[in-house]
């Protein structure tokens, strides 16, 4: 393996251990068929026309970190998804919370 290879390697291999991102959210997906679902993570990526590493993203995503791995919940095209609310707290509508 070439000198360059290992340090791409050596590069994406990053450590979350020791780093606390909080407790996860709690994100709610509507979708343009209109399902909803909620999804956990610690946060969203939004579609970009622009980027500093070159075309933009042309899509959402969740990441979050469940015990020491960091994972991607969710990658949809922008055209797939309505809404994506940060429900973690909860709603209140005339004074309830649900």
């Amino acid at each position: 393996m070439s000198t360059e290879n290992n340090a791409a390697t050596e590069a994406a291999n990053v450590s979350t251990d020791g780093y606390d991102y909080g407790p996860l959210r709690t994100f709610e997906v509507t979708w343009a068929s209109g399902h909803v679902e909620r999804i956990q993570g610690h946060n969203v990526g939004m579609p970009s026309p622009f980027s500093v590493f070159g075309p933009g993203r042309q899509y959402w995503t969740i990441h979050g970190q469940f015990g020491k791995h960091w994972r991607c919940m969710l990658a949809a095209s922008e055209e797939q998804v309505a809404m994506i609310r940060d429900v973690t707290g909860g709603e209140s509508f005339g004074g309830a919370v649900l």
